[in-house]
């Protein structure tokens, strides 16, 4: 299987963007204090008849990364054209370094770089769509002063400049050059359109332009009360209280690709998905072009793999990534009827609204491994307690629990779909979890510990009284039930906390039901396995084997010692990421590399946190 290419990502937790294979700008885009998330693209309207068609909106998602739909474009004929991109630090600025070659037969008389696109909301196109956006009223003007392209919309206005540079310079911004600043021409205003010629400069080989976009949006100033002194990493160990057996093996001929997977995953998170709304608070995304919103779920294990790498003495600021973002779960996100929706925009507003019961459990574990990794909590306002905060989204939580049975209900799964059944397996595993962590920084958070380790034990009772059933395998457990006798034979892919059972201490590695249950998510008889040489676990949401899929069956069959289907599982893991790293989605079970979902932060930053914390090299 080769690997699927994709766009080249850059970010500085200001701004993102992604480029084409020969250096087109697909889209730029910023967390705007007002607006939201603002993005430029020359992808054409996302139409309202598409919305809730599958088909549709994938063939959207795929005009993402194609280079004909990217809003800005250098042509120079036959000539090569090399790029690098950069956002520095502390800027909402992406600067682009272009060398164009050409022999003196292929030499252009000039080069063009052209402007068209749109500044505003992204069009989010969800496959199960709930509350579509508004994109009514949005529009996008262009007008060029002095050299200065300004692109004027909902989120601006961007300033796009580009410079002619002289010399053989290399490096740095383009700020304050004195090189030729290349002048534009504006075509239409109100369909935004520009292009800028410059023409080959008399024998030259090579000719270098710098080019520059900006929000023209200040950064975000820190408030007084948010002390940004770094935390020292703890020394020689991760600040977990897990058990540091690590129990899952890596194969040697693995471990060079997955530590290369790894830091794309990390370096994905800090630069285009972990983006600040203000001074002391950042939104963590799902990805920033397809679906840049926040799903609880998707979030926590990216910040999980932020602590754990801070925790091994990496990036200083990834710890206060992850505190910005716990201030911005419980401050800022709107919850209805107190409890965090389906999915938020970055400024907090709520997007989707159906209840996933997982999702109000996740921003609690964040908070208490936040708290076991680095000794304290993050800081809040004056007047502000995380005794309140983390008390009332525990209250709220609870509130989930069944009186009668004792288990907690959903309205949907963690694959955004309404389930068969109201009670799933991996709820009951996660809710479980978070109780034995929340009760082990009790103190801290002024909670009831003696309350948190009963609800533990009552939930685990009451999943033993009711999930265990004959499966075709033998004793297994239910993927959902109804508390009246219905039961649902399923495993998929999004249920991560099932394979983690063992790791979290729910139940044991030999424990023969959950085996059974390992074991049957990818035989034939589950109707989430996919068949074909690429073949694995998979999920109703979206065709074809998903990567997720495969870290549930590396980290399962590798806890029953079946070594050989735990390294074909993480063998597909790095058989199927894009050529930077990245995993997909899901992707075509017959080996063709036709990956689903070009953008996806939550398999690849899951698997760099259970490697980094559970496994060991063989």
């Amino acid at each position: 299987m080769t690997a699927p290419r994709k766009p080249r990502d850059v970010g500085n937790g200001l701004v993102c963007a992604s480029f084409g294979s020969s250096g087109e700008w697909l889209s730029l885009a910023t967390v705007h204090p007002e607006a939201g998330f603002v993005e430029i693209t020359g992808l054409p309207v996302f139409a309202p008849e598409w919305r809730g068609d599958p088909v549709a909106t994938r063939r959207y998602r795929s005009w993402m990364r194609r280079e004909e739909h990217a809003f800005l474009h250098v042509e120079a004929g036959s000539a090569t054209i090399s790029s690098r991109q950069d956002a520095p630090k502390g800027t909402r600025a992406v600067v682009q370094r272009l060398t164009i070659s050409a022999t003196h037969r292929d030499r252009p008389a000039g080069i063009r770089i052209r402007a068209n696109g749109r500044l505003g909301w992204p069009a989010l196109a969800e496959v199960t769509e709930v509350d579509p956006p508004t994109e009514e009223g949005q529009k996008s003007r262009m007008k060029e002063r002095e050299g200065t392209l300004r692109v004027a919309g909902d989120g601006g206005p961007l300033i796009i400049q580009a410079w002619l540079r002289k010399g053989d310079e290399s490096g740095g911004s383009t700020e304050g050059r004195a090189d030729q600043r290349i002048g534009w021409k504006v075509l239409r205003r109100q369909m935004p359109s520009a292009v800028a010629w410059v023409e080959w400069p008399g024998d030259a080989e090579e000719v270098r332009i710098d080019i520059a976009c900006t929000f023209d949006t200040p950064p975000p100033e820190v408030p007084e009360w948010c002390d940004r002194a770094r935390l020292r990493p703890p020394e020689g160990g991760s600040g977990a209280d897990h058990d540091e057996t690590r129990p899952l093996r890596v194969p040697a001929r693995l471990v060079k690709p997955l530590g290369r997977m790894n830091q794309r995953a990390a370096t994905y998170i800090r630069g285009c998905t972990a983006l600040a709304v203000d001074g002391a608070e950042r939104a963590i995304l799902t990805d920033h072009r397809i679906l840049p919103l926040s799903w609880t779920r998707d979030a926590y294990w990216q910040a999980r793999l932020l602590l754990t790498t801070w925790a091994r003495g990496g990036h200083n600021e990834d710890e206060q990534y992850v505190a910005d973002h716990l201030r911005w779960l419980f401050l800022r996100c709107h919850r209805p009827e107190r409890h965090w929706a389906r999915s938020h925009y970055a400024d907090g507003r709520p997007k989707d609204r159906p209840l996933q019961a997982d999702q109000q459990l996740y921003p609690l574990l964040e908070l208490a491994d936040y708290a076991v990794a680095t000794g304290r909590l993050p800081q809040l306002p004056p007047e502000t307690s995380w005794a309140a905060l983390a008390g009332d989204a525990w209250r709220s939580a609870l509130t989930l629990v069944d009186d009668e049975l004792a288990l907690l209900r959903t309205e949907e799964n963690p694959a955004d779909d309404v389930p068969s059944n109201p009670y799933l397996l991996s709820d009951q595993v996660l809710l479980w979890y978070t109780a034995r962590r929340l009760a082990g920084v009790a103190s801290m958070l002024e909670l009831d510990r003696s309350l948190a380790e009963a609800v533990a034990t009552r939930i685990h009772e009451a999943f033993d009284e009711h999930f265990h059933i004959e499966g075709p395998l033998g004793d297994m457990w239910a993927y959902s039930i109804n508390g009246r006798g219905g039961v649902e034979r399923y495993m998929d892919a999004n249920d991560l906390p099932a394979a983690m059972a063992p790791i979290w201490g729910f139940c044991k590695p030999d424990d023969e039901r959950w085996q059974t249950t390992m074991r049957f998510a990818f035989d034939g008889e589950n109707p989430g396995s996919v068949v074909g040489p690429m073949g694995g676990l998979g999920s109703r949401h979206t065709p074809g084997t998903w990567s997720l899929g495969d870290i549930m069956g590396w980290v399962a069959f590798g806890l029953m010692d079946d070594e050989e289907a735990s390294e074909g599982a993480l063998e597909r893991v790095v058989q199927s990421a894009f050529s930077d790293g990245m995993l997909p989605e899901a992707y075509d079970p017959d080996g063709s590399g036709s990956a689903v979902r070009h953008w996806f932060a939550w398999p690849g930053a899951a698997l760099a946190a259970i490697l980094l914390e559970y496994a060991a090299r063989d």
